[in-house]
């Protein structure tokens, strides 16, 4: 999942896509300590997976994911 995070609230980070915003919970990451700095603005790549309607990330990375 692509965006950029536009709020963070405890462990559920807000991102705006292009095609509007989708809400990740990134719990999973922080105990991975592979989060990198979780800050409105920063442009991120959320690698996790989908269980029903939620995204859980178990690692965030920087910038967009090649084409």
């Amino acid at each position: 999942v692509t965006g950029t995070i536009v709020s963070v609230k405890g462990h559920l980070v807000t991102l705006q896509q292009t095609k509007g915003q989708a809400i990740i919970d990134d719990s999973a990451a922080l105990s991975n300590q592979s989060t990198g700095r979780v800050a409105v603005g920063r442009q991120i790549v959320a690698h996790g997976y989908w269980q029903g309607d939620n995204f859980y990330a178990t690692a965030i990375t920087s910038g967009q994911p090649p084409p």
